[in-house]
């Protein structure tokens, strides 16, 4: 496996872990325990900003600041951005679904 696919893999399993840790708080629509897993996130510095949607799309929750350009780079499960698409952006956006129950109940 190459650097860059490795990398995404691990950005993917470290959004999923806290996606996980705040399903429960997406799915009562409850902030304040969503915020709490955020300020998790907000703890790793190379971790700029984090956000969390509801299924609807509507913002639950998010913590920090940081500037996107339009063609910066994105990952998700199916999207896969090429190692030279990662070492020119300035910031790389990672995106899973917030599951509980089996259920989709929003997006970290």
């Amino acid at each position: 496996m190459r650097y860059h696919e490795t990398r995404r893999e691990a950005l993917l399993a470290a959004a999923h872990a806290f996606a996980a840790a705040a399903s429960d708080g997406v799915a009562q629509s409850d902030a304040a325990g969503v915020a709490k897993v955020l300020r998790g996130i907000g703890r790793m510095p190379q971790i700029l900003r984090a956000e969390v949607r509801r299924a609807d799309g509507s913002l639950l929750e998010e913590v920090g600041s940081a500037v996107r350009l339009d063609g910066d780079a994105e990952i998700d499960e199916r999207r896969r951005e090429s190692l030279a698409s990662l070492l020119g952006s300035r910031t790389v956006e990672v995106s899973v679904p917030v599951i509980h129950g089996g259920e989709q109940v929003g997006r970290l």
